[in-house]
């Protein structure tokens, strides 16, 4: 944790101050305040948010890691998958499969927006009746949700959120 950071237990309704080491599950969220940012370890896997980043976990078992991404950013870690393992992040606009590599989210769920970066990898994008690949160096930018555009771009170099 690096400074305020809020948690809200799936089963209750009030946030509370984060706890470093603190064990989630499914139906747990977390929010940075500005300035903050706060990293997780699922396995092998990390996932570090950026100041004003919202996160829910929507599942978590043995092989499957679903998290739901609604405002903010988020970069994403995962150092191996089983074949039988998921891990997926979802947005307002997108479900995000991710295989091995290194990941960027901005999501401003305000404006209905969505851009996934894959600096390392490969991300399968599915939502609005489509499906699609996106691959390393790449960025694909969504906005919508039931009639979605999207816009596959070259990416943009890392900032000092991806150094972090």
């Amino acid at each position: 944790l690096n400074g305020p950071v809020s948690f809200r237990p799936g089963s209750v309704e009030d946030w509370a101050a984060a706890t470093l080491n603190y064990p989630l599950t499914a139906g747990d969220h977390l929010w940075t305040d500005a300035g903050a940012q706060a990293e997780l370890h699922v396995g092998s896997t990390a996932v570090r948010m950026d100041s004003q980043t919202a996160l829910g976990i929507v599942n978590l078992d043995d092989r499957v890691v679903q998290l739901s991404l609604t405002a903010g950013s988020l970069n994403v870690r995962v150092r191996s998958l089983r074949p039988d393992e998921v891990f997926e992040v979802d947005t307002p606009n997108a479900a995000v499969a991710l295989r091995p590599g290194d990941y960027r989210f901005n999501v401003d769920g305000d404006r209905g927006l969505t851009a996934v970066t894959p600096f390392e990898g490969q991300a399968d994008i599915t939502g609005g009746g489509d499906s699609f690949p996106v691959y390393a160096r790449q960025t694909a930018h969504l906005s919508g949700t039931d009639t979605r555009a999207q816009e596959i771009a070259p990416a943009a170099p890392p900032d000092t959120f991806d150094a972090w």
